[in-house]
């Protein structure tokens, strides 16, 4: 289901989304042996005295520049710009998806590969698009959606090549449907909350106005507040043109250092 390998759709979602922020080739970071292929290092720098490279300072060179590259996409892909065209092709990619195939399930288990935030509150907001209701609950997305219980065949999609599904009963398969519409939604509330605090801060708003903005207001318990905070503060310290000096940014928005740290060293997962 979710967990499963990467699909077309997501690849090229991700792909378009790199292409159009000026980075192309880069739906998965790319790998150290990669990077090997990528760069001919003795053909494009050849030594000036004729000499041959030594084979470690060549396998040095290209694995820090692919770390270098791998780190500079992480930070991109932290920056509200980034954020932004991401959203606009997963919406683009899920909308076509869904006129074609009409069924939350395939959108679900088939289209969406993981429990990415973005994604599933993109399904979220066709849902509502499409069924004209205002999703505020777990049961209010589970009823829009009719994903009752998980057909068998998703199942299977998950499973590895020749390896049969075990027997699951009917009460398991509902179980696993109101574990993922759970995920889903929490995740899709929690994505408008974080989008509602960065709005905040790209207005000049303080640490105080992210307080004052209640979870609750987006369908989500109060425990969300002390995680989803330093994740809006990580965008903005990516949205900084210059790396920023971590106690200038508390001092700008008024907040606690140990938040802001908390913000900066998250953007290292």
């Amino acid at each position: 289901m979710k967990d499963k390998d990467v699909t077309p759709l997501h690849k090229r979602i991700v792909d378009e989304t790199f292409r159009r922020v000026g980075v192309s080739g880069s739906s998965s970071f790319v790998s150290k042996r990669a990077g090997k292929r990528m760069l001919n290092l003795p053909a494009m720098l050849p030594p000036l005295d004729g000499s041959s490279y030594d084979d470690q300072l060549i396998d040095s060179v290209k694995e820090n520049f692919v770390e270098t590259f791998n780190r500079t996409l992480k930070d991109v892909s932290k920056t509200s710009h980034f954020r932004s065209i991401f959203y606009q092709e997963i919406y683009k990619g899920l909308k076509e998806y869904y006129e074609k195939e009409q069924s939350w399930q395939k959108l679900l288990f088939e289209a969406l590969t993981d429990d990415e935030d973005m994604f599933d509150a993109v399904f979220v907001k066709l849902v509502e698009e499409n069924t004209g209701k205002t999703i505020t609950s777990i049961e209010k997305l589970q009823e829009a959606t009719g994903i009752y219980e998980i057909d068998s065949c998703f199942y299977q999609a998950s499973q590895p090549e020749n390896t049969p599904t075990p027997p699951l009963t009917k009460k398991q398969r509902r179980s696993d449907a109101e574990l993922h519409i759970m995920i889903t939604f929490f995740n899709a509330m929690r994505y408008r909350y974080q989008s509602a605090l960065e709005e905040c801060l790209s207005n000049g708003g303080k640490y105080q106005d992210l307080i004052n903005i209640n979870p609750a207001s987006f369908n989500l318990i109060e425990a969300f507040r002390e995680h989803t905070i330093p994740r809006a503060i990580q965008t903005f310290i990516y949205d900084a043109p210059a790396e920023p000096n971590l106690r200038a940014v508390a001092e700008n928005l008024n907040a606690p250092y140990s938040v802001i740290l908390k913000a900066k060293q998250g953007s290292k997962e």
